[in-house]
């Protein structure tokens, strides 16, 4: 079989024998946060399986637990659990290993990963849990998105995190790990906000198999029947800028459209093409910074999602340049 291109490469998780000290004791991370729960004392130390340089860490891996949404004491319930954080139902964020020791949780990913357990049985993109009548039927609640989003951003800030996976990818006994609501929530949100890499479509390793494309789109309103996935194909990006966005001259313009993805840029820390075409990332960016603000989730560039994004950005209003005479334009 082909082996899949990415910019996320397995060959540094081929574990060499002697590659890894036994890790005889948990060392503190360096960079203490008071939203994470410091368990690493206490957890279970036979869950490490040696240690390793944290400077050739950058990747966090999702998990589920497909169980214990619910437990009485988590802090006590989870310091068997063999991944470095879990976060429980009510979005507390436990570490229970260090980023230096090395654990098998993530198959392939495991010498330059992190893993994260989100506590609960959640469905698939079906509709189903694993074993519901014995393990529970769990909703995402938000709790845990936000404890997703903090932890995303601690190892950004301490580690370099620059990739975010799915298990799945890595193995193929673990179809819905993390499953769509983890993904969309945490890890969709993390390449489309943050701009972390996922190794993109496709991408797997072993015997995993790639992120869906409902993952990535599961919490998206779905394309109104006026437009229509049909509509979207059909035309171009340069055209499709022409319907997307307000219709006034100015926000139909490529001038508007690249004020809207200079303002994201500078707001939501991405990285979108200043090239004045609504196309797909700008229109996941708008989604992302509605969804922040507590806006109605378009994708589309309304006078409520401009009038925010101005404040948020500090006033910087978009100024129509002057029209050059004979150019034509209306």
């Amino acid at each position: 079989m082909a082996r899949v291109l990415s910019d996320y490469d397995p060959e540094e998780d081929v574990l060499e024998q002697g590659a890894y000290e036994l890790e005889e004791e948990a060392v503190p991370d360096p960079f203490p946060d008071p939203g994470i729960i410091d368990l690493t004392a206490r957890a279970d130390k036979s869950q490490r399986k040696g240690k390793r340089d944290p400077r050739k860490v950058y990747a966090l891996v999702l998990h589920q637990m497909a169980c214990c949404f619910n437990p009485r004491n988590p802090l006590e319930r989870f310091l068997t659990i063999g991944s470095h954080f879990a976060i429980a139902n009510d979005g507390r964020i436990l570490q229970l290993h260090p980023i230096s020791a090395l654990v098998w949780a993530s198959n392939g990913f495991n010498a330059s990963s992190v893993a994260v357990e989100f506590a609960g049985n959640f469905p698939n993109a079906k509709g189903t849990w694993w074993k519901g009548d014995e393990y529970g039927r769990s909703r995402f609640p938000q709790a845990q998105v936000n404890g997703g989003h903090h932890l995303v951003r601690y190892l950004m800030r301490t580690i370099g995190l620059t990739h975010i996976l799915a298990h799945r990818q890595s193995s193929g006994t673990r179809e819905n790990d993390p499953g769509p609501d983890v993904w969309y929530h945490v890890g969709q949100w993390a390449v489309d906000t943050l701009g972390l890499r996922d190794g993109g479509p496709g991408f797997k390793i072993g015997t995993g198999n790639p992120i869906p494309n409902a993952w990535r789109t599961w919490g998206r309103p779905p394309v109104t029947p006026e437009i229509g996935t049909a509509f979207e194909t059909e035309f171009s990006d340069t055209e499709l800028a022409h319907d997307v966005w307000q219709q006034e001259d100015d926000a139909r313009s490529p001038e508007y459209v690249r004020w809207a993805q200079r303002s994201l840029n500078e707001v939501m820390g991405l990285q979108l093409p200043l090239d004045g075409l609504a196309g797909p990332a700008t229109r996941s960016a708008v989604r992302s910074f509605q969804a922040r603000y507590g806006l109605p989730v378009s994708g589309f560039v309304g006078t409520d999602t401009e009038d925010v994004l101005k404040a948020v950005r500090g006033g910087h209003r978009f100024r129509r340049e002057p029209r050059a005479a004979g150019s034509g334009r209306p």
